[in-house]
């Protein structure tokens, strides 16, 4: 046995002893130290370091084969070693494909040398020196037994930070994140199963290495955790959004109390009053009195109506009332509005868009000095959206007070409000509310 032959065999007993990670895989090392030392002292097994090596690259870094590839090595390399050399060298090729980048580079180097050797031999080169390419391929033996354990150490240190490179990401599932973990860990049978009753959740992995072991346990509990406060958080928007269309309905069941209230406690007395003082006009001659009842017809007629604009409520809403609805709100709007229904919703869903055109509308009317509105109701993919656009001076604020007002009503409804108001360019308010 030379010295480089003896070196070899110890450098990689040396290096699966030195190597961190799985037990498993500093065996398969040990096992190419004993298969070299096996070869040198019985010839006819000088070939077996080579199927040894190949199950090892294949079942890096977890000790076990990876994929069909690397199955097909471990169950085919010992034997193609021993039985038919050249078989070797495809092996290769399927070892590189079955590991990640220590591997693929380790058997991607052998093989080519394998490749190249047998070449030259089978066709008989001239000049070619046996002896120099055994000892360079000693020397890739030694090189590849140099690093093994630098990147053994070197995946278990970046399966250590597994934790913040997978849940660094955009949030997954539990069943995304086993598919994630297996793929990672070369473990294709990885799985996580919540634990009945109890928000947390098991992990079956086979690997046995203890700090990736203690990582995959890291990894499933921060998933976890985030999914279960993934979930208090939904639950309690769910929650503020109910809560917030409780408050929406009811501030509008008061309104339309208060405004009936006050249309029996004000409106109908003036109206009689109205009616009585007509009576009155009607049976008097005197054209002196007659012109003062006429002047407190007009006063009483600019009261009910004023009042009638104060207390009128939220009319009658839902099933395509709303059209109406619009109507008597644009017939005294003093700038001309084209009104446009073709679609209807629930009452509450017209209740928030009335709102939505009859503030928008009073906005073009006071702020925005426009010459003329549009108004359109239309069911898109989206849901029931109103749409309001004048062409008056533009630079609305979405955040004042009024607008934003009306993106809350909608909210609380699961909609939303657009306001798109350059300055000089018209507005435009779209309401979106779903269904």
């Amino acid at each position: 046995m030379g010295v480089l032959d003896l070196l070899i065999g110890v450098a990689f007993g040396v290096s699966a002893l030195a190597a961190g990670g799985p037990a498993a895989e500093r065996l398969l090392f040990c096992a190419v130290a004993v298969a070299w030392t096996a070869g040198t002292v019985f010839p006819p097994l000088g070939l077996l370091h080579q199927g040894a090596l190949l199950i090892a690259l294949a079942s890096f870094p977890s000790g076990r084969p990876r994929g069909v590839a690397g199955w097909a090595v471990a169950v085919s390399a010992v034997p193609m070693s021993l039985l038919w050399p050249p078989g070797v060298i495809p092996l290769c090729a399927m070892a590189a494909l079955a590991g990640g980048l220590f591997p693929r580079l380790a058997a991607t180097g052998i093989g080519l040398f394998l490749g190249a050797q047998w070449a030259l031999v089978r066709f008989q080169v001239e000049n070619f020196d046996l002896a120099a390419a055994l000892a360079a391929y000693d020397v890739l033996l030694l090189l590849v037994a140099t690093v093994f354990p630098l990147a053994a150490r070197a995946t278990v240190a970046a399966r250590r930070r597994l934790a913040d490179r997978l849940l660094a990401e955009q949030p997954i599932g539990l069943d995304e994140l086993a598919t994630a973990l297996g793929h990672e860990l070369g473990d294709p049978g990885l799985r996580i199963h919540l634990v009945p009753g109890e928000n947390v959740a098991s992990v079956k992995y086979t690997g046995s290495d203890p700090a990736t072991a203690d990582a995959v346990a890291t990894v499933v509990r921060l998933a976890t955790a985030r999914l279960r406060l993934q979930d208090e958080r939904q639950a309690l928007l769910r929650d503020l959004e109910a809560s917030r269309a409780r408050l929406v309905a009811t501030a509008d069941r008061e309104r339309a109390r208060i405004a009936a209230e006050a249309r029996a406690g004000v409106g109908d007395p003036l109206l009689a009053a109205r009616g009585d003082l007509r009576a009155v006009r009607a049976r008097t001659t005197d054209p002196e009195a007659a012109g003062m009842l006429d002047l407190v017809d007009r006063e009483l007629d600019a009261a009910t109506r004023e009042i009638s604009e104060l207390i009128g409520g939220l009319p009658r809403l839902g099933g395509g009332l709303i059209e109406r609805a619009l109507k008597t709100v644009t017939a005294t709007s003093p700038v001309p509005v084209t009104l446009s229904v073709r679609a209807s919703g629930t009452s509450e869903a017209e209740s928030a868009l009335y709102y939505v055109c009859s503030e928008s509308l009073a906005n073009a009317v006071k702020h925005a000095s426009a010459s003329i509105v549009t108004i359109t109701l239309a069911r898109t993919p989206e849901g029931l959206v109103a749409t309001i656009a004048d062409d008056g001076q533009g630079g609305a604020d979405p955040a004042g007070s009024g607008l934003q007002g009306l993106a809350d009503r909608l909210a609380a409804r699961g909609g939303r409000l657009r306001v798109d108001s350059r300055p000089g360019a018209g507005t435009v308010v779209t309401a979106t509310l779903p269904g």
